[in-house]
């Protein structure tokens, strides 16, 4: 590292340092200091509480408190005081990233003004959810992932009309999604993926009420079934993850009128059928996972051209037959990677591969392609190079357990 670099990384830590002095001076923060020397002076809002020690003490319910953010670097430990709903005036709890243990205790549902956030994430609490805490209708955020949370969500989880933002992950539910879940107007994150929720995806899920919905994250658990035709009323969607369960049955072609899809994967499962044509309405998508199923049938060539974002294209090990389209090159600009080894595909290798110049995977190994590589790739050119099938920005190329005839040059 050249002095020049050195002075840089060294004016950075000072400006780090003078910011983390100002918060502190703003809020009576001390690092390293105990929370319970660090909340009467920091009341009624107690904002950027880092770098705290020990616990949450019992009289933090006389403190009047508004606000109460403890989180990153702060290795708060010990369990949650009951006397956290002695705090009616409370609008928001943000307890992320320490390491709290015990259950969530039944007085959180006394704070009937917590409106901006209930956030526990990315710690070690366990036992369930009280059912009350749907009597929290005002809280935009409920936030408990990375835990070792073990309950069946609750019904009354659709009282809360106001809930923006669900994040249940990575922790060991069980259980069905309950309907209400199509109670929820607000809600724009679902996100139940890592757990061990079983039964089918409700279809309240694209129910009216829940038409914000924007992320439905509901991968890695043991869901059943097929994927519910009203996904395709969530026209707000930006990413569906339904990986990693047991699916069943056909992608329904009401998929394609979520148009704003940018990520959509539904790899892992057990779905069969043909891709849907409408999959190329979803002119937003830049990947699409939809690898180790029972796919069958052609890929809709006449559409794929449409699908101008797309730069990941995984669909291997599935049983996919017919030609590799040619419509594939109109992917020019976008497309980075093409996986679709372990299928049926056939054909030869079309010649329009060589305009996506900016791909930089294409693994087709064990399909039925053949080709002739010593009468073929001589008649291809790319910028007036001789044996161009591919272009230059080409990475990483498997053609194996194919039907290639020939030297490769």
């Amino acid at each position: 590292m050249g002095w020049f670099s050195m002075g840089l990384a060294a004016h950075a830590k000072t400006a780090q340092a003078i910011v983390f002095v100002f918060l502190a001076a703003h809020q009576g923060l001390v690092a390293g200091e105990p929370v319970s020397d660090w909340l009467p002076r920091c009341a009624p809002e107690c904002r950027d509480g880092r770098d705290l020690t020990g616990t949450l003490p019992t009289t933090i319910g006389t403190y009047g408190l508004t606000r109460l953010d403890v989180y990153i670097n702060s290795p708060i430990h010990g369990t949650l005081p009951t006397e956290l709903g002695d705090l009616t005036g409370l609008t928001r709890i943000w307890f992320h990233n320490n390491v709290l243990t015990g259950s969530l205790p039944t007085e959180l549902c006394r704070l009937s003004n917590l409106e901006a956030a209930l956030e526990i994430s990315e710690n070690s609490l366990t036992g369930s959810m009280p059912t009350c805490l749907g009597r929290l209708s005002k809280i935009e955020v409920l936030s408990l992932y990375a835990n070792e949370l073990r309950f069946f969500i609750p019904t009354e989880i659709g009282r809360m009309a106001g809930l923006d933002r669900l994040w249940l992950h990575r922790n060991s539910l069980n259980g069905t999604i309950p309907t209400q879940i199509g109670q929820m107007p607000s809600l724009r994150w679902l996100h139940l993926s890592d757990n061990s929720l079983i039964g089918p995806i409700p279809s309240e899920v694209g129910a009216s009420g829940t038409a914000s919905l924007q992320y439905l994250d509901l991968d890695g658990n043991a869901l059943n079934g097929s994927v519910p035709t009203q996904i395709g009323r969530l026209t707000e969607l930006r990413r569906l993850h339904l990986f990693g369960n047991a699916l069943t049955g056909s992608i329904p072609t009401q998929i394609g009128a979520c148009t704003q899809v940018a990520d959509m994967a539904l790899d892992s499962n057990s779905l069969t059928g043909h891709i849907p044509s409408e999959v190329a309405r979803m002119a937003a998508l830049e990947q699409l996972y939809l690898f180790s199923n029972s796919l069958s049938g052609s890929l809709p060539a006449a559409h794929l051209g449409g699908l101008t974002s797309l730069a990941q294209l995984r669909i291997y090990n599935n049983a996919l037959g017919g030609p590799i389209p040619a419509e594939l090159g109109l992917l020019s600009t976008s497309l980075l990677q093409i996986l679709a080894y372990g299928n049926a595909l056939t054909g030869t290798l079309p010649s329009e591969l060589a305009k996506l110049t900016r791909l930089q995977t294409l693994n087709l190994a064990d399909n039925r392609l053949f080709r002739d590589l010593d009468q073929g790739l001589d008649q291809l050119y790319l910028d007036r190079e001789p044996w161009k099938l591919l272009p230059d920005s080409l990475i990483s190329l498997d053609l194996s357990g194919n039907s290639l005839s020939g030297t490769v040059p």
